[in-house]
């Protein structure tokens, strides 16, 4: 079969374009830290935001000086609907359920402690004393720490709820409410000498950091690269 007039001069055009998208196709497909200009969007929420976006931004600075991130909230109910849609590259989060088209992998363990101004409680007791000032982002429902303290038979008198950890530390700061809040946040937050940071009186579950991604970004260098960035800034706290 020849090739018609018209397809013979239309060759060289297309030969050169199929090589363009070529060229385009295995740019995307390899990611260049030095040179890319990607935006990675990372669900998680205000505490871990505090405790490893400044690190985070600090490593892929020098690393990639033209990447940007986005920090920002999300529902944990839709966790799998946001990294299969891309909505989000990645999550930061404690446990907690999910599908199996989603991947995890921890990052760090962190044991509970009280911020306070005054002297340490030294049991159940004392603790259930105290007013309480609490975190959460919804107004009512269940808070962090209340299933380890309910299955202690815990029931603290919670004065005080607060959206983030700075306004709970803001309103121990001028009262007497104590604050029971991960160890490691607690170091980054209430090193002022007013604050008193100590181990609560009782047993409760560590609580476990984890990375979440979709499985269709296992192979993608771009996801691979900020896992294994996230991965790298969080051995600092060990």
């Amino acid at each position: 079969m020849r090739p018609t007039p018209v397809c013979a001069r239309m060759a060289p055009e297309l030969l050169e374009e199929i090589s363009r998208l070529r060229s385009i196709l295995l740019s995307w497909g390899q990611f260049d830290p030095e040179t890319s200009k990607i935006v990675f969007s990372i669900g998680m929420p205000d505490a871990t935001e505090i405790m490893l976006l400044p690190e985070l931004v600090d490593r892929v600075r020098k690393l990639a000086p033209n990447v940007s991130l986005i920090g920002t909230r999300y529902v944990r109910e839709e966790m799998d609907t946001s990294l299969s849609g891309h909505t989000l590259d990645i999550c930061i989060d404690v446990t907690i359920p999910t599908s199996k088209q989603l991947r995890q992998f921890p990052l760090i363990s962190d044991s509970w402690c009280i911020v306070s101004r005054g002297r340490k409680i030294n049991s159940i007791e004392e603790y259930c004393e105290k007013e309480h000032v609490a975190v959460s982002t919804r107004a009512v429902g269940t808070i962090l720490e209340d299933p380890a303290l309910e299955k202690l038979g815990i029931n603290r008198d919670v004065r005080v709820r607060c959206q983030n950890y700075y306004g709970a530390i803001a309103v121990v700061e001028r009262s007497d409410h104590v604050l029971t809040m991960p160890r490691r946040l607690a170091k980054v937050m209430a090193n002022g000498e007013q604050f008193n940071i100590y181990d609560v009186p009782f047993h409760m579950p560590s609580i476990d950091l984890n990375i979440y991604w979709h499985k269709d970004n296992d192979e993608d260098s771009a996801n691979q690269w900020l896992r294994n960035i996230v991965v790298g800034i969080t051995e600092i706290f060990e």
